[in-house]
């Protein structure tokens, strides 16, 4: 996926997963992350060991597993409490979900930490191309479809709004 598309889709699918502002955030910031670390690596390829998947999940496990326990410090700043743990395990997710999009690709993604080949993929969209932003949309589209279900009130306004308009009328 573009550098773009990377950070929209950590913005919904972070957001959706977790409602956190620290979390969507840091996902946000770190979308690029596994790009971004191949130019401070010499002789790193692009989609080499920084895209490894099994190295962004242990480390999204790990650094999330510190939002489960109480009494995690937290700094109050200006009056707003920033939850460490959450900014550490939001950086994590967003390199998670990068190496998830990039193994949706052509081009796929290492399956071991130091080889380039085997590649999995899983070859839904061609980066840069129409392909990748269909990719794109149906992820914002589901992921706006989950926000509207998981709202007990949204499902209440629209079944009175129906209600009211005699929409049911018609099926009685």
């Amino acid at each position: 996926m573009t550098g773009k598309s990377h950070v929209a889709a950590a913005a919904v699918l972070s957001w959706v997963a977790f409602q956190n502002p620290f979390i969507c955030a840091a996902a946000i910031c770190a979308a690029k992350l596994p790009d971004q670390m191949e130019s401070f690596i010499p002789g790193v390829k692009h989609r080499g060991p920084t895209h490894v998947l099994i190295f962004w999940f242990f480390a999204a496990a790990v650094l999330g597993s510190g939002l489960f326990i109480p009494g995690v410090p937290a700094l109050s700043l200006g009056g707003m409490d920033v939850e460490f743990h959450s900014i550490l395990f939001g950086i994590a997710l967003g390199g998670l979900l990068h190496v998830c999009l990039d193994y949706l690709s052509v081009s796929g993604i290492p399956v071991f930490p130091g080889k380039s080949r085997p590649h999995a993929a899983a070859r839904w969209y061609k980066t840069g191309h129409f392909s990748e932003y269909l990719v794109l949309g149906l992820i914002i589209l589901l992921s706006a479809v989950v926000l509207f279900v998981s709202d007990e009130a949204a499902i209440e306004r629209v079944r009175k709004y129906l209600t009211d308009s005699g929409f049911f009328a018609y099926f009685s």
